[in-house]
């Protein structure tokens, strides 16, 4: 059985400040959230930031794909990111390899 992906986001680098778990897509992160997502947890999946609301639809950066793990700063290689730019964010697979 696979696990339902997981994903924490948190304001702060190296996850201080505020936080919120969620396993959904979101297609706007919300006017607190917009612009100061700078570290994460990836619990469950593989999910990809975005810069853009609605997963970049008039374009914009997108993360790396991110599979289970510590990511203490946005803007490390890992995620490759820019700090304080996240708008909308989703599950790319339920697997954590991506498949």
């Amino acid at each position: 059985m696979t696990d339902l992906p997981e994903i924490i986001v948190f304001k702060d680098a190296n996850f201080g400040g505020d936080n919120f778990r969620t396993n959904l897509d979101c297609s706007y992160v919300g006017d607190d959230w917009n612009d100061s997502i700078s570290s994460l947890i990836v619990v469950a999946g593989t999910w990809q930031l975005y810069e853009n609301s609605n997963f970049n639809q008039d374009g914009g950066a997108s993360s790396n794909l991110l599979t289970p793990g510590y990511y203490p700063w946005v803007e490390d290689p890992a995620v490759n990111m820019a700090n304080d730019s996240v708008s909308s964010f989703q599950v790319i697979s339920f697997e954590p390899d991506g498949v």
